[in-house]
């Protein structure tokens, strides 16, 4: 009874039991594949984001230590104006260089001009 059961009789016979269970297994394989792939995209997104929340972490790290600390600045603006008060004495002294040779030399533009009795 169990033969007849499980096994087709005759090879042009509608499909018994044994035909359905077979196919049942092969769903049931092709299924759990799927699952398995599934849970394989799962480990891979949880590795994924462990890595990506790694590099935020060095992103933000890197980012605090190059920022430049008030000292730095203090003395990024000290520099500045230094180089701004040698650019002024730089033309200060072109232009009294300048207007000591024009007096010497009696130029026009100066109190100079008439000789050393208007000057």
């Amino acid at each position: 009874m169990i033969d007849t059961f499980l096994k087709d009789r005759n090879q042009g016979d509608i499909p018994g039991v044994y035909a359905a269970l077979q196919l049942m297994t092969n769903e049931i394989t092709a299924i759990g594949m799927q699952n398995v792939f599934a849970i394989g995209q799962f480990f891979d997104a949880k590795h994924q984001l462990e890595t990506q929340r790694i590099f935020q972490e060095l992103t933000a790290q890197a980012h605090k230590d190059y920022q430049p600390s008030e000292g730095v600045c203090d003395f990024g603006s000290a520099i500045r104006s230094l180089a701004s008060s040698r650019r002024i004495t730089d033309v200060s002294r072109i232009a009294i260089a300048q207007r000591l040779t024009d007096r010497q030399a009696l130029s026009s533009q100066t109190l100079a001009y008439n000789g050393y009795e208007s000057d």
